[in-house]
C-alpha cells in the first residue's frame, strides 16, 4: 500500500492542508489568514498563526505528527553556476564560496540547498535555491507548536516543475495575490520568478 503524505503549505493569504496516497488525493483543504499574521512569507502573530494551523487540521480530522511544507516562492533564489570538476568536499565549498559571490543576500541570512544537474566535459553545473531564515524558522517555530514536525521544505515553483512531464515549458500559476513563472529547458528551471501582484483588486484577464 502506498505510504499516506500530508502537506502543508503556508503564504501570507492562506493555509492549505492535503493528504495523499501515492499519486492519489484523499482530502484537501485550505483556510484564509487574516491580514497581518504572515507577511513576505513571515510569521507575525504566532499566537494566531497556531490557533489557525490547529483550526485547519481539526476541521480535517487529521492527525500528522509529520507534514511536507510548502512555501512561496516569492522570496526564493536561485542559480545555475559552473564549475572545474571536483572531488565531493572541494565541490560543496566551491559552491559556498559562488553563492556568496552571485546571491545578493548574505548566505548567514539564507538556507542553501543545491544539486549537481551535469557534469561533463570537465566542468560541473550546479543549481542553488536559496531561501531567507527568517521566513522558515517562523513558520517551523509555529508548526511545532502544533506537534507537527515539517520533515521536508520545498518551495512552489520548483514542486510545479515535477509536476509536468515536458523538458522544455513555460509554467505559469496565477494566485490570489502573487503568481509564479518557470522557464523549463531540457529539464532544468531557468528562471523561476514570484511576483506579488498590485494590492488593487484585478480580474483574472488583468492577471
Amino acid at each position: 500500500m502506498a505510504k499516506k503524505v500530508v502537506t502543508l503549505y503556508v503564504d501570507d493569504t492562506s493555509l492549505r492542508l492535503l493528504e495523499a496516497r501515492g499519486k492519489h488525493v484523499i482530502k484537501w483543504a485550505d483556510l484564509p489568514l487574516e491580514p497581518g499574521l504572515v507577511s513576505d512569507g513571515v510569521v507575525l502573530d504566532e499566537d494566531k498563526t497556531v490557533a489557525k494551523i490547529e483550526e485547519l487540521f481539526q476541521a480535517q480530522k487529521m492527525k500528522a505528527q509529520k507534514v511536507a511544507l510548502g512555501l512561496s516562492g516569492l522570496h526564493c533564489l536561485s542559480r545555475i553556476i559552473t564549475l572545474p570538476q571536483l572531488p565531493g568536499a572541494m565541490l560543496a565549498e566551491a559552491v559556498k564560496q559562488e553563492a556568496e559571490q552571485n546571491l545578493p543576500v548574505p548566505l548567514e541570512q539564507l538556507y542553501l540547498s543545491w544539486q549537481v544537474i551535469s557534469d561533463l566535459n570537465k566542468e560541473t553545473q550546479v543549481f542553488l535555491a536559496a531561501i531567507p531564515r527568517s521566513a522558515v524558522d517562523t513558520i517551523i517555530k509555529a508548526i511545532r507548536r502544533v506537534g507537527v514536525e515539517p520533515y521536508l521544505i520545498d518551495l512552489k515553483p520548483l514542486a510545479l516543475t515535477r509536476v509536468i512531464k515536458d523538458a522544455t515549458a513555460v509554467i505559469v500559476d496565477a494566485q490570489t495575490t502573487e503568481f509564479d513563472i518557470v522557464i523549463m529547458m531540457d529539464g532544468i528551471p531557468q528562471p523561476i520568478r514570484t511576483l506579488s501582484f498590485p494590492d488593487e483588486a484585478l480580474a483574472l484577464q488583468e492577471k
